[in-house]
């Protein structure tokens, strides 16, 4: 055991100097040093071609909590509508324009009848 050569350094050649250390992952991304998180709207524009495709109304995504119960519920009403629904018309029904009539009617509501709408008395 007198003199041993030193062990090569393979994966060090190949990937270069490994003494520097970098950081990945540390949870906190290098660009966010502020205490607290920017407001970032909810809605989100659909880009201009989309909106073209979609017609004259143009639509905007946007993110909102609901109670589960409430989500288990428009999953049960879109299953039942699509079972009710023409073949042809199945396609177009989705839980968005669901949501989207929905509030739409609740709105109205609320316009005709103010304070003794049912969207106001809940």
């Amino acid at each position: 055991m007198a003199d041993r050569k030193k062990t090569p350094d393979i994966l060090g050649s190949l990937l270069g100097d490994t003494s520097k250390t970098e950081y990945h992952n540390t949870g906190i991304p290098e660009y966010h040093k502020a205490s607290k998180p920017e407001l970032q709207p909810t809605i989100k524009p659909v880009s201009q071609k989309k909106a073209e495709e979609a017609g004259p109304a143009q639509k905007v995504k946007a993110t909102f909590y609901l109670d589960a119960q409430a989500v288990e519920a428009l999953e049960a009403g879109w299953m039942e509508l699509r079972k009710l629904a023409d073949k042809k018309d199945r396609s177009q029904i989705s839980k968005s324009l669901i949501v989207e009539l929905a509030l739409k009617l609740a709105l109205e509501d609320l316009e005709k009848k103010g304070a003794d709408s049912s969207l106001a008395r809940r």
